[in-house]
């Protein structure tokens, strides 16, 4: 039952993330996503008006639906880069990465911004990622010229 319920959680979360981060609401979160530069997992998040990243998560699917590394920013953050278990700076880390995501098992990424709704998320599978694009969801790539002419915003 506990497994049901994590990966309706995950489910929800990813489904959440997808609708809000294509929305022109308001409130719309930002846009993220990530890449393997140099054996590192590294997320990038492009947030919406004076809005600023509170949470990075790495999150188990499947039978682990726990949160596998977490970080806070109590004030906020405008850093647009992070390396999964480095603490960034202005961060408090909540949750250590115990070890680095297996290839061939999926996670998901949630990308807490301030005045949203919900978190921007990412769900992918480590041996997606590489380091000449960004993979944003659900099989999209972008070159990474093209991710960083993206504004956040809509």
């Amino acid at each position: 039952m506990a497994k049901l319920e994590g990966r309706l959680l995950v489910s929800i979360l990813v489904l959440l993330g997808t609708v809000l981060a294509s929305s022109c609401d308001p409130v719309d979160p930002g846009a993220a996503a990530v890449q393997n530069s140099a054996g590192e997992i590294i997320i990038a998040a492009k947030t919406c008006k004076d809005s600023k990243v509170t949470s990075v998560r790495l999150i188990g699917t499947g039978a682990s639906s726990d949160t596998l590394w977490e970080i806070d920013a109590p004030d906020g953050s405008s850093i647009e880069s992070y390396v999964l278990g480095v603490t960034a700076p202005g961060f408090e880390q909540r949750t250590p990465l115990q070890e680095q995501p297996a290839p061939g098992t999926r996670y998901v990424i949630a990308v807490g911004v301030s005045h949203s709704r919900g978190p921007i998320t990412i769900e992918f599978n480590p041996a997606e990622l590489s380091d000449d694009s960004w993979f944003k969801n659900l099989n999209k790539r972008l070159r990474p010229e093209a991710f960083d002419r993206l504004s956040g915003c809509p």
